[in-house]
Parts: C-alpha cells; structure tokens; sequence
C-alpha cells in the first residue's frame, strides 16, 4: 500500500506530537511541511502509526483541554500576570496539571493578553537607583561581569542559520549585532535586489529547504492571499509558475476594465 504521506512527514509529526493538542498538531504540519491534514486524517495517522500528544485531559475522556469554566477563568485572570504566574494559579484553582507552554498556546489562539510588556513603564524607578554597590557585593558579582571587548558566550557570527521553531522558515544572520532575514529572501534580493515593500518570496515548489534561485519567486501580498485562496501554490514549480501568471493576468484583466468603465 503506498504511503500518502513521506517519511519526512511521520519524522516532523512524531517530533512535534509531544504536547500538542490534535488542532494545533494540524495546522503546525500543514504550514510547515505543506500538507493538507484535516483534523479526523490526523487523528487516524496518529492512531495508525502509536504517536501520543502526552497531554492529560481533564474530566471524562474526550473532554476538551480547556472546559469552559477554565476558560473563562483564564480570560479573567490573565490581564497583569505573567504565564507561570497564571499557570500556577489555574493549577491551584481547579487542581489541574497544566504547562506554562500550553496556557501560554491557548492564549495566543484565543488572542488573549496579559497587557504585561516585559519592560519597564515610561517614569518607572529602579529600586537601586543612585546606590552604589558594596565591596562585598562587588568581590561576589566581579567574576560574572561582562567586560569591555569581550564575546558573549552565546554570539553567532554573520552568516550562521537558526530555524524558526513556530513556521520552520529558515534565518540567516545577515549584520551584527543580531540582525536576522529570512534565508530564502536575503537569496533572492542577491539576485535581484530589495523585495520590494507589499511583496514577499516564495517557494515555487512549497520546499521551505530548497533554496535554489529557480525555486523562487516573488508575488505581492494581494496575490499571494488569491493563490492561497484558489490552491494555485503546488509541489510542481511549472504548476505554481502558471497559477502565478494566471492571477496576474486576471488582476491586469480587471484593472483594465474598471479602467475602461471609469
């Protein structure tokens, strides 16, 4: 029986099943790996192939992560608290077990925010404003101190790559000290120079790996949401160059018209 799905699906499934929930597991690997899982395909591959979320469901079996009552009791609560903050307290109230990760996912989804910046506000005070530090203090703090010409431990040199965990995009550092673009568009614009701004690159063939100059190509925004909307991106460039020019021409097609009629 042939595999409708590759190896390098089951590979990405499998490492990302872990604490993900069935809906959040689906749309990571259809942006991701380009597939098109729905939610009962989903639940039959990972029954097919023994891959658990691991994540405890609270009440009967079959019950959602997040009863109503939590919900609600997160949309409350969440404005001024940090995530740990806010895990602990839904641990406590309702004798749950959750993860700051997962009450942090669920409120991203649901566009829910804590107002918390994680800066100081404008006209805030440090504590230890106009205080010097003590000799003790100094001898404890002296060995940690970063000092002037030194590298962080930490530093990544100009051309490193890092993965973007959320979407899978690679970045290359492009600038010191810690200025990141997209790979597959710092390729493009040493072809052909800056992206122009409403515009964005894309791979011809979906291969968010395959960073061959053929393989990419450059639409607007506008176009890009069509292309998404009628499915014209697919794994065969040819395809997705003539959905591309078929968009386009539509668009000149109805620029043209309202031209005429104006």
């Amino acid at each position: 029986m042939k595999k409708k799905y590759s190896d390098e699906v089951y590979d990405f499934i499998s490492r990302h099943v872990k604490g993900r929930t069935i809906y959040e597991l689906v749309q990571l690997t259809n942006e991701t790996m380009g597939t098109n899982f729905t939610v009962s395909q989903m639940r039959s591959y990972k029954r097919n192939y023994h891959l658990k979320s691991d994540i405890r469901y609270n009440g009967n079996k079959g019950s959602k992560l997040f009863p109503p009552e939590i919900v609600k009791f997160i949309r409350e609560n969440a404005l001024g608290r940090y995530n740990k903050e806010l895990t602990e307290l839904v641990n406590k109230t309702f004798k749950t077990n959750y993860k700051v990760n997962q009450i942090d996912r669920f409120k991203t989804n649901n566009k829910i925010s804590s107002g918390l910046t994680g800066h100081f506000e404008k006209g805030h005070i440090p504590a230890n404003k106009g205080k010097k530090m003590s000799a003790e203090q100094y001898k404890k703090c002296a060995g940690t101190m970063f000092k002037k010409g030194n590298t962080p431990h930490n530093y990544r040199p100009v051309g490193s790559e890092r993965v973007d965990a959320k979407d899978g995009y690679i970045f290359v550092k492009i600038a010191d000290p810690n200025k990141w673009k997209l790979k597959h568009v710092a390729i493009y614009e040493e072809h052909y120079g800056p992206v122009p701004k409403g515009n964005k690159v894309i791979f011809l063939d979906k291969n968010r790996r395959n960073f061959n100059i053929e393989n990419l190509a450059l639409v607007s925004n506008g176009e890009m949401a069509i292309l998404n909307k009628n499915h014209r991106i697919s794994e065969f460039p040819e395809v997705t160059k003539a959905g591309i020019a078929l968009e386009k021409s539509k668009t000149a097609v109805k620029k043209r018209v309202n031209k005429d009629a104006k």
